[in-house]
């Protein structure tokens, strides 16, 4: 498919060239609003559930009920990506989120705030989320040339953790009391409005793109022929693996913050949302060294460097004496997380064909909506148990007992396509360059 995208009329620099293509860069600007109410959202959530219930547990299972659905629907939501426009369906998943945002809102303000109530629309909020995904990550290619499609997935991840960074500064600020998370409610499901309004403003070739495939068979057939597709590439079993690994035991480690907050430093809600965007801000910075290793390193050189990152700080989480140590561990275990995640999922973006695209996201958010729930239960529980230091220690290890056994089986090097290996420290690309 040849890509006659918008320019923005000027020139950016290397790390930030997506935002040549006008499209991605408005929704790329609209998604840090609508994530930041999404994150504000979540952080809230998680905090008064950890005061009004006492329970790691608890906490663990509100997160495992805004994840679990990607397991079941993460392939339903492909089969969406790959049947229909992505435009008109994220019209739809992104208009029905907003509604299940207000409806949180609305219940918290009337005073209804028992667990279960709270968990049933977490449950609610996961599976919108599920079937919105797939369909999301298979649209940003649409809005760059191919050659930009690392840059592209890399400044994604980037706004995601952005909001990651400024979501829970704004959650802790308005949660000195718990009446303080229906203003995180609210703003939540007003932050949707941004997205609808780029959505609709988009006037590049993908806004009346047709859909990408033709459908055959049902969703079932899809999702058969979407693992037979990765199956036969080596490079999408080690990128899609290894996330469902880190899905277990890293991936746990965000929504057991208020669990961290408390317990380890008997934080305040204002320290609570400080530490919960040190991850977003260490993030940030991860996303920065990315964009500077970009085409300089091998996917496998880049991603072992995160690995290392990741494990090292987790390590250093569990041992922090300090708030403040603390929070500088979460920033690099915030950078960590990026470098590892944004360089697989760019990896799984190119090794993936266009008309493919949606199922292979959804086997992915598939075995992240299996495994991260699964490690949020297990971590919670563990915690409860054994106290949230413990849990760090051994997720700290088990991450670098992986690291030594991809090094040592060579399992990375599979993510090392001709095409990466032939575009490293190139001078300027063709513009005329089938995507």
């Amino acid at each position: 498919m040849t890509e006659t995208l918008a320019s923005s009329g000027r020139s950016w620099p290397h790390s930030l060239r997506s935002f040549a293509s006008r499209d991605f860069r408005l929704l790329w600007l609209a998604a840090i609003v609508s994530s930041s109410g999404t994150q504000m959202q979540l952080a809230a959530l998680g905090w008064v559930v950890a005061l009004l219930t006492e329970s790691a547990a608890k906490v663990g299972l509100i997160a495992f009920a805004g994840v679990i659905p990607l397991m079941i629907l993460s392939p339903v939501g492909g089969s969406f990506a790959d049947r229909f426009p992505r435009r008109k369906v994220l019209l739809i998943t992104q208009t029905v989120q907003m509604m299940q945002a207000f409806v949180l809102w609305g219940t918290w303000v009337a005073g209804l705030r028992s667990f279960w109530l709270l968990f049933l629309l977490a449950m609610i909020g996961g599976i919108t989320a599920a079937l919105n995904a797939p369909v999301w990550q298979a649209f940003i290619p649409s809005l760059v040339p191919r050659r930009n499609l690392p840059n592209a997935v890399m400044l994604n991840s980037t706004q995601f953790n952005i909001s990651k960074a400024l979501g829970p500064v704004v959650a802790g600020l308005l949660l000195v009391n718990t009446a303080g998370a229906s203003w995180c409610f609210l703003l939540n499901a007003l932050s949707f409005a941004f997205v609808l309004v780029a959505l609709l403003a988009m006037h590049g070739p993908v806004a009346g793109a047709a859909a990408p495939a033709p459908a055959r068979g049902g969703y079932w057939s899809d999702f058969k022929e979407g693992l037979a597709y990765v199956r036969r590439e080596p490079g999408l079993r080690t990128a899609i693996g290894t996330n469902a690994f880190l899905a277990f035991v890293g991936g746990p480690i965000v929504p057991l913050i208020p669990v961290i907050a408390l317990e380890m430093f008997d934080a305040t809600a204002v320290q609570y949302g400080l530490l919960a965007s040190a991850f977003g801000v260490g993030a940030i910075l991860g996303a920065v060294i990315l964009g500077r290793l970009d085409g300089s390193r091998l996917p496998s050189a880049i991603l072992a460097m995160g690995l290392v990152v990741y494990a090292g700080f987790v390590v250093a989480l569990g041992l922090a004496p300090t708030f403040a140590a603390g929070l500088v561990a979460l920033g690099g275990v915030g950078a960590g997380f990026l470098m590892v995640i944004a360089t697989n999922n760019s990896c799984i973006q190119h090794l993936s064909s266009d008309a493919m695209r949606g199922r292979v996201l959804g086997i992915w958010l598939t075995s992240f909506g299996l495994f991260n729930p699964l490690g949020v239960l297990v971590q919670g529980v563990l915690a409860d148990a054994v106290g949230i230091r413990w849990v760090l220690a051994i997720d700290g290890v088990l991450l670098a007992l992986f690291l030594l056994w991809s090094i040592a089986t060579h399992r990375l090097r599979h993510l090392d396509t001709a095409e990466a290996t032939a575009n490293l420290n190139v001078g300027p690309v063709d513009p005329e360059e089938n995507p």
